[in-house]
């Protein structure tokens, strides 16, 4: 869950109990803070059973002390599926049935309508709270953010245009909860600033705008801080913010670390002229609320920790997620909700119809300055979770996160990128990356439509890929529509996206695999070229031009009329460039780059897959001019294609001499080279000839030998369909290549070492003299500028036994010797220990914390 800042609205206290107020400075606030609770999704209906769902909202209302009550979720912006575009709910079991089947998503609730009816009786508050955990907040231009206010106004508020479409008929809510978890943060201050206005005309109701941003300060979606984000430029016209303090290294439990991070919230806050929000303290209701028990405060911590805050200025409340899991923690006969609403003072809010006049016989707070904010609460912090981890030290990559192990650090650039996993799912922190191929069913006509390759909905639930390319785009600039690029997945796609443009395509079941696959925490690459393609870039402008075609196609453009797969916002764009001309590439990927660098939402990637003769003859390097050469530095991986050549893994020093190339163009690329990633063929017939394929046992001992030199990324596999057909003692080959990958994140060296001479290099493994390369040229000669890495050596390094050194061991995730249950991060000779949660152990195989029965204690 997570949501926006947004601000606030004014509490007083009366004789009678709480009344509300319209929109007021917030100087003016006092009285008894407010309890929030969100309703609707049934979070822990699947682990209670049917007989402890959640309850129906007018039992909840009559039965608990909510004052604020969120209704989750309004999940889908604009819904494609439906006429106008208009949202899509999800509300579980509560409510399932559709306003009209010219609207199936948009649905009916006279039941949810009974119960906010009950709420406002009994002087309670109703927001629609919109966005959720698969809920995609993407605004694609101001006018759409406009107009999505004015649907939500007339929706679920005080509008009157469409009456009878309304989910909850003639009940009129208290106002939107922003609660966005995905999509583009574009365009908010205009949404915020529209719904505004419109509540604002509305002088019969005091409307609220409130978010649920997660703790770090500033929230990856709304801000604030930079200029741009929702709550920066329109904070002034949120009314709450209810943070999640729980998930996240700044959580309730973490003494220093969450006191500040509230500083921080507090200090936005008290910015924000004429008023900013008031902040509230996010707690899950119940240790399963969250994704782990830590974050769960029980009441005794509860009271601890509340009146330790509760008086700073700017504090509103305790917000609690969710009302299901509340109604399922009953403690000594009272739910946890009483228990935080005991903390709060006060009584039930009585219903008003028209808000008193503020009371000002009471001195407000002071206010909150930047200059000297709240001071933070001396508790004893634990060892700081984050706070010794730093992108520019540890390299572009994915790191575990050392305090939660379902969260994890994503280094691109410089930049740091704070993900959780999706629910129920833990980070494996393994080093190295799988990638696949998928969308052109290579084994398709050999293995007949039964085993034709997969959707890719399917493939990412049920495999073990990290990097999934779609392939592919074959044609760049496709003179039969206009030139626009003409795109081909086999079956899995072939409706055009118009008349207009016949081979563009429009790939709604692509669309849904890649937010699925995104869900899961992979990445999904548009792969461009392939085997047929045509990668020709006739000039400088017109290589400059594509790459703002890719950009707005498949990525984070604002051209949404032909996107092939809608909404979906792809990871990056992958170069498997085979046929045309091979000039103008610098121009084309440092443009691409610049699009990407300027949309700060995402990490994206820009890879490569060359064959493996050395340097390409498309993409080089070594030649001034060409796309690595040029603009290496720009290019994230490559998939070396090591197979269908000389130089195939199975070649010995052929290979292990290409790899090296490789490897010392990588390291001779400033700031940063592309990471190196062994390219394989899936099965004896996924490549020109079986010589090619290396069987589980090969592949093991080919990895091992080179998996720890300096700028080896992974494997990459052609490709999924194959993979699927080629099922070894029960297990896809991707599951053996899946296995290969534990062990330390290696980001490529500035210079790399001295070549080791105590050994000589394996011998080629044919008695002949090797094949030609594919290309017309000859092998090029050894790169002599420079000392190229290491020549690859058949032993792996042993694991850490006994005393522990990270000086020996090397960077990455190891298990303790001593404790099971501990594990031990290395990164540039630094040691970190780490427990698992309770009950679980390290397990060193996959490098995580593991069910004590999948792991083998010594």
């Amino acid at each position: 869950m997570m949501s926006y800042t947004l601000q606030l609205a004014v509490v007083f206290l009366f004789t009678c109990g709480v009344a509300w107020s319209l929109r007021v400075p917030r100087s003016t606030y006092s009285g008894r803070q407010l309890l929030v609770g969100y309703w609707g999704q049934n979070g822990a209906g699947p682990a209670n059973g049917p007989a402890n769902y959640e309850k129906p909202l007018t039992d909840v209302c009559k039965t608990t002390k909510y004052d604020i009550i969120a209704v989750s979720f309004l999940t889908q912006f604009f819904d494609k599926r439906q006429p106008d575009d208009l949202p899509g709910l999800n509300f579980a079991f509560h409510c399932e049935t559709s306003v009209s089947p010219k609207y199936p998503f948009l649905l009916r609730c006279p039941k949810i309508e009974e119960g906010i009816k009950e709420c406002q009786k009994r002087g309670k508050k109703v927001l629609m709270s919109i966005g959720g955990a698969t809920g995609d907040g993407t605004l694609p231009s101001p006018a759409k953010a406009k107009e999505f206010a004015h649907t939500l106004y007339n929706l679920f508020l005080g509008g009157n245009k469409l009456p009878n479409i309304r989910p909850f008929g003639s009940a009129i809510m208290d106002g939107i909860d922003l609660d966005i978890e995905g999509g583009r943060p574009q365009n908010y201050p205009e949404f915020i600033a529209e719904l505004r206005m419109l509540m604002d005309k509305d002088p019969s109701k005091g409307y609220l705008i409130t978010g649920a941003p997660q703790c770090p300060f500033p929230d990856h979606h709304l801000g604030p801080v930079k200029p741009g984000t929702g709550l920066e430029d329109a904070g002034q016209h949120v009314d709450h913010l209810y943070i999640q303090f729980y998930n996240n290294y700044c959580h309730t439990g973490a003494g220093d670390w969450f006191h500040n991070t509230l500083k921080q919230w507090l200090a936005f806050s008290a910015r924000m002229k004429p008023s900013g929000p008031l902040i509230f303290i996010g707690l899950p209701a119940a240790t399963k609320g969250a994704s782990g028990a830590h974050f769960y405060r029980p009441p005794a911590e509860l009271a601890t920790l509340y009146k330790k805050v509760k008086d700073l200025p700017g504090v509103g409340g305790i917000m609690l997620w969710d009302v299901s899991w509340d109604q399922n923690n009953v403690i000594n006969g009272q739910r946890y909700s009483e228990y935080a609403f005991k903390e709060l003072g006060g009584v039930t809010l009585p219903p008003t119809q028209v808000p008193p006049p503020p009371v000002t016989s009471h001195a407000p707070p002071p206010p909150v300055t930047t200059q000297a904010p709240p001071p933070s609460v001396t508790t004893q912090a634990p060892p700081p979770p984050t706070g010794s981890f730093s992108c520019a030290s540890a390299g572009d990559g994915l790191y575990p996160d050392p305090s939660d192990c379902s969260k994890f650090f994503q280094c691109a650039g410089g930049r740091e990128y704070r993900k959780g996993c999706a629910a129920g799912l833990l980070f494996n922190p393994k080093s190295k990356l799988l990638v696949g191929y998928w969308g052109q069913n290579g084994a398709g006509p050999s293995s007949g439509p039964a085993n034709y390759e997969k959707p890719l909905i399917d493939v990412c639930r049920t495999t073990k890929y990290d990097i999934i390319a779609v392939s592919f785009l074959i044609i760049f600039f496709d003179q039969r529509q206009g030139g626009k690029p003409a795109l081909n997945f086999a079956y899995h796609c072939e409706t055009p996206i118009s008349q207009k443009y016949p081979f563009l395509l429009r790939c709604l079941k692509i669309e849904e695999g890649i937010k699925e696959c995104q869900k899961r925490g992979k990445k999904v690459l548009m792969s461009i070229g392939g085997a047929t393609g045509d990668g020709t870039l006739h000039n400088p402008t017109k290589a400059k031009e594509f790459a703002h075609t890719l950009f707005n196609l498949f990525m984070g453009g604002n051209d949404l009329s032909l996107r092939p797969f809608g909404s979906a916002i792809m990871d990056g764009i992958d170069l498997d460039i085979e046929g045309g001309g091979n000039k103008y590439y610098p121009e084309f990927i440092r443009e691409l780059r610049m699009l990407m660098d300027n949309d700060q939402s995402k990490a994206y990637l820009i890879t490569g897959a060359p064959q493996c003769p050395y340097p390409d003859h498309f993409l080089g390097p070594e030649t001034r001019g060409s796309g690595l050469e040029d603009a290496g530095q720009d290019v994230d991986h490559l998939y070396i294609q090591f197979y269908n050549n000389y130089c195939h893994t199975g070649a010995g020093k052929w290979f292990t001499d290409t790899l090296n190339k490789w490897l010392a163009f990588s390291a001779r690329m400033k700031p940063k080279g592309p990471l190196i990633f062994i390219g394989l063929p899936v099965s004896t017939r996924a490549s020109s000839g079986a010589q090619y394929y290396r069987p589980p046992a090969e592949l093991t001992k080919m990895y091992q030998s080179v998996k720890n030199l300096p700028g080896i990324g992974g494997i990459m596999l052609w490709d999924v369909s194959w993979d699927q057909n080629n099922v070894i003692n029960g297990q896809r080959y991707s599951e053996y290549a899946f296995r290969e990958l534990g062990g330390a994140t290696l980001p490529p060296t500035q210079v790399p070492p001295p070549p080791v001479t105590t050994q000589a290099p394996p011998p080629p493994v044919t008695t002949q003299a090797p094949p030609p390369p594919v290309t017309t040229q000859a092998p090029p000669p050894p790169v002599t500028t420079q000392a190229p890495p290491p020549p690859i050596t058949t032993q792996a390094p042993p694991p850490p036994t006994g005393s522990f050194s990270c000086v020996s061991a090397g960077n990455g995730i190891h298990a303790d010797p001593s404790d099971c249950s501990k594990y031990i991060m290395c990164h540039g000779d630094r040691k970190f220990e780490f427990s698992c949660a309770g009950g679980l152990l390290f397990n060193p195989v996959i490098k995580t914390c593991d069910w004590p029965g999948n792991v083998k204690c010594k």
